[in-house]
């Protein structure tokens, strides 16, 4: 394939939004002209091709599993509880947060922990969605 390095970072950076002018900007296209170099570049068939093998390599790389698996991960150190630690101003070093009674006080990133149990279960199918049911007009009637 015969690309030019810019081409090339074009391509990069173009599966980075797929917004072709601004993948054209960040590739080191003026400014003025990345709206013309980004229509121009996107209906060049060897540009097109060396998209496709980027997102082609992409795929094999990030695929269900790989979602999945770390999903669960974020949920496993979200879930983790853990000391909140509080950095003391003046002096070099960090103390541990204790409530009035003098125990420990901890959090875990329970935001975080949720969405990606969501995700999780949407993927599993465990949340259906009542609008798209079998018998959704019987319950838009009702």
């Amino acid at each position: 394939m015969n690309l030019s390095e810019q081409q090339m970072k074009f391509c990069e950076e173009y599966l980075i939004d797929h917004d072709a002018t601004s993948a054209a900007e960040r590739a080191g296209y003026s400014k003025n002209t990345a709206k013309k170099w980004g229509e121009r570049l996107m209906g060049n068939v060897m540009i097109s091709d060396y998209i496709d093998e980027l997102l082609h390599e992409n795929a094999e790389v990030c695929n269900k599993s790989f979602i999945i698996d770390h999903l669960k991960e974020i949920v496993r150190r979200c879930m983790q509880v853990k000391p909140v630690i509080k950095r003391t101003a003046g002096k070099k070093g960090q103390e541990t947060v204790k409530d009035e009674n003098g125990c420990m006080v901890y959090e875990f990133d329970a935001a975080s922990a949720f969405k990606a149990l969501e995700l999780l279960g949407k993927h599993m199918g465990m949340f259906a969605d009542k609008m798209n049911s079998p018998d959704k007009e019987k319950r838009a009637l009702i």
